[in-house]
């Protein structure tokens, strides 16, 4: 597939050190190692990837997190390496378009609040339906 004019093919191994990693600290989700600038791609980040593209990553690592996993070089993944991505030539355009991303990144994460608030809403709200705090009154008919 011929790129769009002002964009241009370049593998991912030129754009990005792939490796495989384990993270040996417990508990794994520690808030103090992530919130920097290392990407850090989980299974469901790739398993979550549609028609082969990997259109985001779940979480970064700072180096506190970087230095508590462990990489193993040895198990470097060559088919990723050579994975064609195709981005625009224009650094601005670049930014634009992560910009943009990360405008969508920010709605999810908001949405994703939202939702967890509703359903926090919904337990308590069962709750009381079910213990009888809260009586629901209904109509007779006939």
């Amino acid at each position: 597939m011929k790129p769009k004019t002002n964009w241009q093919i370049n593998l991912l191994g030129e754009w990005a050190n792939i490796e495989r990693g384990r993270f040996s600290h417990r508990p794994r989700n520690d808030p103090s190692f992530f919130g920097g600038d290392i990407p850090f791609m989980q299974t469901g980040d790739v398993s979550g990837a549609q028609f082969g593209t990997i259109h985001h990553y779940s979480q970064t690592l700072n180096a506190r997190g970087l230095a508590v996993s462990k990489l193993f070089p040895n198990l470097k993944f060559p088919a990723f390496a050579t994975i064609e991505v195709t981005i625009p030539v224009d650094i601005k355009k670049q930014q634009r378009i992560a910009d943009i991303l990360d405008t969508c990144d920010q709605e999810l994460l908001l949405l994703g609040a939202k939702r967890d608030a509703l359903d926090q809403q919904k337990r308590g709200l069962m709750q009381k339906l079910l213990t009888g705090a809260i009586r629901v009154r209904t109509e007779k008919h006939g």
